[in-house]
């Protein structure tokens, strides 16, 4: 998949956000944790332009997750859901309470 498919997987869960803070210094961010054990991580990505972000981001939210991490929107409201990525598309996760 390039970026742009990536963003739009991505962007299906949480709207993403791009941001710049200088000459080649991006940044995309999203609303969505990563539940790692007993902790939720934020998650954002870092590069050189909108493309090398949008890839840290998947690199770190996707790809990196390790087994039994996923992903988690509206943490603590009455919507939670967990989610992650099947090699197509996002697969509901049911997270034991």
């Amino acid at each position: 998949m390039d970026y742009q498919m990536k963003a739009l997987a991505l962007n299906t869960l949480s709207p993403l956000t791009i941001h710049i803070r200088g000459i080649d210094d991006w940044y995309t961010t999203f609303h969505v944790e990563i539940k790692k054990g007993g902790v939720l991580e934020g998650c954002c990505g870092n590069g050189k332009g909108p493309q090398q972000s949008i890839e840290d981001l998947w690199q770190k939210c996707v790809d990196g997750l390790q087994p039994g991490e996923y992903l988690v929107i509206d943490a603590y409201g009455p919507n939670r859901k967990a989610y992650k990525w099947n090699s197509f598309l996002w697969s509901p996760i049911t997270e034991i309470k």
